[in-house]
């Protein structure tokens, strides 16, 4: 709840950071036990509503700055296990193949892109042999990998080179395959 005349500042704005600290004091003051107030009146807010939401912003921002921080942790290390694998992928290393596509299911529902649709069903043969990989990701992460696979030379069923969806499944027999 930043107040609406400091969103044009840049967040590193002497005027942002001034509002910034002085949240930092208003929170400070309502832990100690202080009424809005007496925040208000010791702050200079020149009202108790406005010390209420700059309470409130200090709270948002103390909530939100952690979960970013270990979000983007967690993408590191998904990127580093992805990147550990890329090689054996490429390879048609199934097992490889089969962890790849959950570290894409774990990042999809790390920022959020998770579908609410039940796992797609990609038809791909490798080596010969005819597999079945569940990609519980959203379609358009299955379509560019798929086109990933295809660019290196894996064998995809007829018409499905990551840009048409026709020949991806729902699992549900009586699906067209369509997601979009």
């Amino acid at each position: 709840m930043d107040n609406p005349r400091h969103r044009s500042h840049s967040p590193t704005s002497s005027t942002r950071l001034a509002a910034v600290e002085r949240q930092g004091k208003a929170l400070a003051l309502r832990k100690g036990g202080a009424s809005y107030t007496a925040i208000a009146k010791a702050l200079g807010y020149r009202s108790i509503q406005a010390a209420y939401y700059s309470v409130e912003a200090a709270l948002q921002r103390i909530l939100r700055e952690p979960g970013e921080e270990v979000r983007k942790l967690e993408l590191e290390r998904l990127d580093s296990m992805w990147l550990s694998l890329w090689d054996r992928i490429r390879r048609g290393d199934i097992d490889a193949i089969d962890a790849g596509l959950r570290i894409i299911d774990r990042r999809a529902k790390l920022l959020g892109l998770y579908p609410k649709e039940p796992a797609l069903i990609v038809p791909i043969s490798i080596d010969g042999r005819q597999q079945n990989i569940s990609v519980n990701a959203p379609l358009e992460m299955a379509k560019l990998f798929m086109a990933k696979l295809a660019e290196e030379g894996y064998i995809l069923p007829e018409g499905l080179n990551g840009s048409n969806t026709a020949a991806l499944s729902d699992g549900d027999p009586g699906s067209d395959g369509l997601r979009e």
